[in-house]
């Protein structure tokens, strides 16, 4: 009877995998904290949202930390051909106003991950 606590058993699992180009366009922007040109926490996350999760380019993905005081900090990447991923995530920087500090360039997809998973 029961089981509750969300218990589950894989019986099948499918994976994926997707060609990486040794460069991609990534980097970090770092905006002025909220209140300024952010009119609210909602236009901020609705921007950030329409060139990550709902875009169609599904190449395009990114971390948004917005925390209750000090600056905004976005991290984006796009993973293809760098120039591609620029040209992308210029007109985002437009609508979302001109960061404090950008170091969106060209990278190494390997050593973006490692930052994250140094193993």
């Amino acid at each position: 009877k029961g089981g509750g606590g969300n218990f589950g058993v894989v019986t099948r699992f499918r994976l994926r995998l997707h060609p990486i180009p040794p460069k991609i366009f990534a980097g970090q922007r770092v905006h002025m904290p909220l209140g300024g040109w952010f009119k609210n926490r909602s236009f901020l996350i609705q921007k950030f949202a329409s060139v990550t999760v709902e875009s169609k380019d599904n190449k395009a993905g990114g971390l948004l930390v917005l925390p209750c005081a000090g600056p905004v900090v976005e991290m984006l990447l796009y993973v293809d051909d760098p120039e591609v991923g620029k040209k992308y995530f210029a007109k985002h920087r437009k609508e979302i106003g001109w960061p404090i500090s950008d170091n969106m360039k060209p990278r190494s997809y390997h050593n973006e991950i490692q930052k994250f998973a140094p193993f």
